[in-house]
């Protein structure tokens, strides 16, 4: 009998769950690789073309790299400087908020700089790049002239841990390190604090949440409180991963993304 009762409550708490939000697109696409950043807009890799589609999300600009394949590293932080990186080759792309490049694609030899793994765009329009090898940052400006040189990670976290997606708000960086958590920098590479959310594949973050997706739940982190809200959302078949802002959230299926309104508080109530 209590068994019976608690299936038929959690049956209840879903229902109310669900009529919390109303879907209001439903796109079917297939694609390679997707992400979404702070404003909403949705970048996603499809039969060799990078995409970027803006609410609501019924007409896209494009940039073809059929010539290129498939970059190892794409990064979205920066809406007007956005980073294509080829490892294998050692080769940059920057383009600008239409998806055009911004001068010509060049490579890190050019630079001077070696095994780098990751490429990120900052606030300011500098560039940082991640050195596997030595564990460090270093950060160019529009002039490729360096601001950060060799900045050492090691007091942090050591290989082989080693960062897997970064993210920026404002002033701060937020590097993740699954194994780790977060470790956060200003744009300078001063040291902010760390954050001990681990195992995360990727996150968002705004001016005071982180907010990740496990198993059909969002959770909300706020920053100052240390505690976190569970949001639960719209079952979709094959739901991979879903991205929460204050009055929608973005789901995405294997078959494309849904986009749903919502009035959800992510402070725990």
């Amino acid at each position: 009998m209590l068994r019976l009762i608690l299936i038929i409550g959690f049956i209840a708490i879903s229902a109310a769950g669900q009529s919390q939000f109303n879907k209001v697109v439903s796109k079917t696409i297939n694609y390679a690789w997707f992400n979404c950043d702070a404003n909403k807009t949705i970048y996603l890799v499809n039969n060799k073309k990078l995409f970027k589609y803006l609410p609501p999300y019924d007409s896209a600009v494009y940039y073809d790299f059929t010539m290129e394949g498939l970059p190892s590293y794409i990064d979205i932080n920066n809406p007007n400087q956005i980073i294509l990186f080829y490892e294998n080759s050692y080769k940059l792309i920057i383009l600008n908020s239409d998806l055009k490049e911004i001068e010509r694609p060049f490579f890190l030899d050019e630079l001077g700089l070696f095994d780098i793994s990751m490429i990120f765009a900052s606030t300011d329009k500098g560039l940082w790049f991640y050195n596997y090898v030595s564990n460090s940052l270093t950060k160019l400006n529009t002039g490729f002239m360096p601001l950060v040189r060799g900045l050492s990670l090691n007091p942090y976290f050591r290989p082989p841990h080693s960062p897997n997606y970064i993210a920026t708000f404002t002033d701060k960086i937020y590097l993740n390190v699954p194994s780790y958590g977060i470790l956060v920098i200003n744009q300078n590479g001063s040291y902010l604090t760390a954050i001990q959310l681990q195992g995360l594949v990727d996150f968002q973050v705004d001016d005071e949440f982180i907010y990740y997706y496990r198993d059909n739940i969002i959770f909300c982190y706020q920053q100052k409180t240390l505690k976190t809200r569970r949001i639960y959302i719209p079952e979709e078949p094959e739901t991979l991963n879903a991205w929460f802002y204050r009055d929608q959230i973005i789901v995405l299926t294997r078959n494309g993304f849904r986009v749903y309104d919502h009035k959800i508080s992510p402070a725990e109530e």
